[in-house]
């Protein structure tokens, strides 16, 4: 079994924490007694070990291909979904430049 030394992301605290791994699984993670939390999480950080295993889990890019709310969706690839949220930043971005100095 190995532990590693991370970061939690259950929350917005940001904890570190100390994970065990065993054959790519994740076994547990406890609060790293080191840190500013003295090793204590909270609930979503404890509860965070079971989205690891969830087979719902998301681990490829998805793109809708019907209505929304349809449930329909395709696969696509990490340079594609990568470049339609650069595009989509860059009309955010120049929507807002351009009202600021209206």
């Amino acid at each position: 079994m190995q532990e590693v030394k991370t970061t939690c992301k259950g929350c917005h605290g940001g904890c570190r924490v100390i994970v065990s791994v065993k054959d790519g699984r994740i076994l547990r993670i406890r609060g790293d007694r080191e840190s500013f939390t003295l090793g204590t999480m909270c609930a979503k950080g404890l509860a965070s070990v079971y989205e690891h295993a969830n087979l719902n889990r998301l681990i490829k890019p998805l793109k809708r291909v019907g209505p929304r709310g349809s449930g329909r969706w395709k696969e696509i690839s990490w340079e594609e979904a990568l470049g339609m949220i650069t595009n989509e930043m860059r009309k955010v971005a120049k929507n807002t430049e351009k009202k600021r100095f209206l």
